[in-house]
């Protein structure tokens, strides 16, 4: 619609002679072309933001798959961001006491 505008502007510019005033067309069909632009990043940016995500739920299965394989417990890892050794150690002397 916005390219419609700009060249029905361009056309009435090109054939008559002395000023136009056909400037509405040519106002508009840029605002046109300004929001389909911004609605074409919009789009690529929620892309982004989908692919994102489903990287991170891959992610963490992943890692929680490796935890249930260790036998670490997933609340016994996150303390802040920081591993503690104790909690990690605990779930290994439980499985050997088991086997013992």
């Amino acid at each position: 619609m916005g390219l419609v505008l700009l060249a029905r502007f361009g056309w009435l510019y090109i054939a008559e002679t002395g000023p136009t005033g056909h400037i509405q067309s040519l106002i508009v069909g840029a605002t046109f072309l300004i929001s389909a632009l911004q609605l074409v990043l919009l789009g690529m940016i929620g892309e982004l933001l989908r692919m994102n995500r489903v990287l991170s739920e891959r992610t963490l299965y992943r890692v929680r798959k490796l935890e249930l394989a260790v036998g670490v417990r997933a609340e016994a890892v996150e303390t802040k961001g920081a591993t503690t050794s104790s909690a990690l150690e605990q779930p290994r002397s439980e499985a050997a006491s088991r086997a013992a």
